[in-house]
């Protein structure tokens, strides 16, 4: 199995957050919005797991998530969020 994670966040600080933490553990490619995201998994992939925000403009995390599905059930997702309420 790959070790090749995707980030999927409309905030790149928050992506360079995550590239600092985990660079040593994986090998990271971002994306800075669903469809990149989309994108890199159907040119760049196969990805071990896709982390994905919510709340991105353009598309959701969840409409991320369900394009994904429709092409590859295997890849695991993880859903994350800022948003509180």
């Amino acid at each position: 199995m790959s070790d090749r994670v995707l980030l999927v966040d409309d905030d790149p600080n928050l992506l360079a957050s995550f590239q600092r933490r985990l660079r040593k553990q994986a090998d990271l490619t971002t994306a800075e919005s669903g469809a990149a995201g989309l994108e890199q998994i159907q040119t760049g992939g196969p990805f071990a797991v896709v982390v994905s925000d919510y709340c991105m403009p353009g598309m959701n995390g969840i409409e991320v998530i369900e394009r994904i599905r429709s092409f590859s059930a295997e890849i695991p997702v993880i859903m994350i969020t800022a948003v509180a309420g």
